[in-house]
């Protein structure tokens, strides 16, 4: 039986307020290895098996890579409408999980995020749970993180890892990460929609100041 989600939502801005108290996320992601399979409706993608070092004034201790997934649309809506495509990073510590929420934006921009994306999404397998290994190089989670400010939804979680003290960080659409149009084509080709529904907006959203 799954159990009580409380994700993906709408995010409105303009609903958050200042962040006070315990907003710090520092973050140093390790090189790694990158293999992808498809399921379906998301990439899992395999490639934090470097030494990563994550912290959080949320939760307790470093904490641990246990997921990333890629979804075209984004699960979450962003002022009442989806991103093209979403980034979602979990993170486990404490007996609790921290999501990592990154909307992605197709553009003719060339940049970290772009270059990282082309490193597997050209290669990524078309058959559902089939698993292929990616030659990389340099590849680090550290080429997807917005430098920006970020939404802390205390009690926010998804229906593969929920729970009532997890937690989700979410960057506003606005600091979307690039992918080219060329692969957010081709992600399209490769995974369908998830049918997934937003849950009812909430109203305890903290906005980070940095």
């Amino acid at each position: 039986m799954a159990c009580q989600r409380t994700a993906p939502i709408n995010l409105i801005k303009s609903a958050t307020r200042e962040c006070q108290s315990r907003c710090n996320l520092s973050y140093d992601y390790g090189l790694s290895d990158c293999s992808v399979i498809n399921k379906g409706v998301y990439l899992d993608i395999k490639c934090y098996n470097g030494s990563n070092t994550v912290n959080s004034d949320l939760l307790e201790g470093l904490l641990t890579v246990t997921g990333v997934r890629l979804y075209k649309p984004s699960l979450n809506k962003y002022e009442n409408f989806k991103a093209d495509a979403e980034l979602i990073i979990t993170h486990t510590g404490g007996g609790r999980t921290l999501y990592m929420c990154i909307p992605v934006v197709g553009s003719g921009k060339v940049g970290s995020s772009a270059k990282w994306f082309n490193k597997f999404i050209p290669f990524s397998p078309k058959q559902q749970n089939r698993v292929t290994g990616i030659n990389v190089n340099g590849y680090t989670l550290n080429s997807v993180i917005p430098q920006s400010p970020y939404i802390i939804y205390e009690g926010g979680s998804f229906d593969w890892n929920c729970g009532q003290d997890n937690i989700i960080i979410m960057y506003h659409k606005d600091n979307a990460i690039n992918m080219s149009n060329a692969n957010m084509v081709k992600l399209g080709k490769l995974i369908s929609a998830s049918s997934t529904m937003v849950v009812n907006p909430v109203s305890n959203l903290l906005l980070s100041s940095a």
